[in-house]
């Protein structure tokens, strides 16, 4: 029985290419590496970047975080393109709107966890206190 997200990827897909495991795995692959990066750049960025356009007073109070955001993903979608197309060159690769979202998600999850594990395993790296939910 086929779920109503897998029908959708499905009907999506049939008109360009054929459904297959590996597929289907490279493309959640792609999407997972796009979160990835994306998690990393804001993580990485995020501190250096502030400060800088909060001393340059161009941008309005409050809408520094919106910049910083629409950078860092702006860098990421960059970098993942690059990728998507190295991962195309190896195969075909599903457009879903699922796919991308549930991959994103997969990949900010897993640096989260790995920040969580460095942090706990190395606590004295970090210079400012890593907050924690």
């Amino acid at each position: 029985m086929k779920t109503p997200i897998l029908a959708q990827v499905e009907s999506i897909a049939s008109e360009t290419i054929e459904i297959t495991t590996p597929i289907l795995l490279i493309s959640m692959l792609s999407a997972v590496v796009f979160g990835a990066v994306d998690a990393l750049n804001f993580l990485f960025v995020e501190d250096s970047l502030t400060s800088v356009l909060r001393s340059s007073h161009v941008f309005p109070k409050g809408t520094v975080p919106l910049a910083v955001g629409g950078l860092s993903t702006a860098i990421s979608v960059l970098i993942s393109v690059y990728i998507r197309q190295a991962l195309r060159s190896y195969s075909d690769l599903l457009e879903s709107p699922y796919i991308d979202a549930t991959g994103v998600i997969i990949g900010t999850l897993l640096i989260i966890l790995l920040v969580k594990l460095y942090t706990n395993l190395f606590p004295t790296v970090f210079h400012r206190k890593v907050e924690t939910a």
